[in-house]
């Protein structure tokens, strides 16, 4: 296999056409092997051609971190990015309009946060079954566990991945039903503010205390509340209750 689609990955390709050879693949260690001649042998970098074979794709690329990008059977715009036992996987269906900073806002912010909350509330929730759809418009929701990502939103917000980190905290509850919906949100929006990269320039933040405000008002009013549980009455009080729900 000619590997050309070096580019959404680690760069070797680019790199290597400005230091005079016509063709190039990621190595390990952020190495790139250069050459005049296609590099039909994926082995030549770091093993992921022969891993995404066998994972039953039509080959693969290695990426920065120790990721392997691997390439679709199919026509769709599929990438899949694995660091350690964490796999994602990004549905484009908007072409160019998904660009670089916002792929790489979200290969980030996936691998930074999902391990940490999954950890951390639920070590038996999915570590390779992220699927994550771009469309144009509408908002960010969770659809049998495959998170809809609202490209409109993203490329105004190209920094501000805090509803992406609330949906991906929905695939970590993984509750079986009937739970008050006030809670969920409201844990799901405690995990946006903890672990979240919008507080800062993101226009998103916890609301002020006002006296009209009910605990139960779901979402950020609820996660305020959480926060101050856990500052002034028991440190865990939210994975307590994240473990009351999962457990009805």
């Amino acid at each position: 296999m000619t590997i050309q689609l070096i580019e959404g990955g680690c760069g070797c390709e680019d790199w290597c056409r400005k230091n005079g050879k016509q063709y190039g693949i990621c190595g390990d260690g952020h190495t790139c092997i250069c050459s005049s001649e296609s590099i039909t042998d994926p082995e030549k970098g770091c093993g992921c051609g022969a891993w995404c074979l066998k994972e039953g794709y039509a080959g693969g690329i290695c990426g920065d971190g120790h990721t392997c990008i691997c390439l679709s059977k199919t026509n769709k715009k599929n990438d899949e990015y694995i660091r350690g036992q964490y796999k994602l996987t990004i549905i484009n269906n908007i072409g160019s309009d998904f660009n670089e900073t916002m792929r790489l806002c979200v290969i980030d912010s996936y691998f930074q946060i999902y391990p940490q909350i999954q950890q951390r509330f639920n070590k038996g929730a999915r570590k390779n079954l992220t699927n994550m759809n771009f469309v144009i418009g509408g908002i960010f929701r969770l659809a049998n566990d495959e998170i809809i990502i609202s490209a409109t939103h993203l490329k105004d917000y190209p920094i501000s991945t805090g509803v992406l980190t609330h949906e991906m905290m929905h695939i970590v509850q993984s509750y079986s039903g009937g739970q008050p919906g006030w809670l969920v949100e409201g844990i799901a929006d405690y995990v946006r503010w903890k672990y979240g990269q919008d507080k800062v320039g993101g226009g998103w933040q916890l609301p002020d205390f006002n006296r009209e405000q009910r605990y139960t008002n779901s979402y950020r009013v609820t996660a305020r509340f959480l926060v101050w549980l856990e500052r002034k009455v028991q440190s865990n009080i939210v994975n307590r209750l994240d473990q009351g729900l999962r457990q009805n």
